[in-house]
């Protein structure tokens, strides 16, 4: 397995031969953002079995990259997501904190994260609405943290899942203080920050 940083919160990861990507969003434009530099190759797309989305902001959920995927994709969300994208005819799987999903001997579990959900969302909470991602693949353990502020997420990731590598979203949410905090407390040998170099 591989994990290819797309930019921004995108990442490809070859978890044991099945293609997961998180949080694609590929607009040249978003509001008050623009894009420098390229999208993944179709070939990676094509290779994309599952997608893994944490919220619905336009910097995590975009209906237009998501139409860039195979038919047979299947895409994981909180349940505000999923409503979200059934107005734009894309069908997701909405998804509650401690569900399992699971692709070619790959377990997908969502967790809590403590962030706004909705679209336009500013009021955050730990409450689903907004969720960070469990993946159990043969070859490793990965923990996604989607966009977050530090909270119990991490230590309850840590302590129930052991994961190998921790991706977190640094960010005005989740400041580097705070995501040093977070990657301790998922004790993951290998931490990779990411939400930076795509906008």
């Amino acid at each position: 397995g591989h994990i290819t940083f797309w930019g921004h919160a995108c990442t490809f990861i070859d978890a044991g031969g099945v293609g997961v990507i998180t949080d694609p969003v590929f607009e040249k434009n978003l509001f008050q953002r623009r894009r420098f530099i390229g999208s993944p190759p179709p070939e990676v797309l094509q290779r994309t079995q599952v997608i893994l989305l944490s919220h619905a902001h336009d910097d995590h959920t975009s209906p237009e990259s998501l139409k860039l995927f195979p038919k047979g994709v299947t895409i994981l969300c909180p349940p505000q997501v999923a409503e979200f994208l059934a107005g734009h005819g894309i069908e997701a799987k909405a998804m509650r904190p401690g569900e399992v999903h699971e692709t070619g001997g790959v377990r997908f579990i969502p967790v809590a994260a403590h962030h706004p959900g909705a679209r336009w969302g500013v009021h955050a909470a730990a409450d689903g609405r907004a969720l960070g991602w469990v993946i159990i693949a043969p070859v490793a353990t990965i923990y996604y943290s989607g966009d977050t502020n530090y909270c119990s997420s991490f230590a309850d990731v840590g302590w129930t899942y052991a994961p190998d590598v921790a991706i977190l979203n640094v960010n005005g949410h989740l400041k580097p203080v705070e995501a040093s905090r977070g990657a301790w407390a998922t004790r993951a040998p290998v931490v990779i920050p990411t939400h930076w170099g795509g906008y």
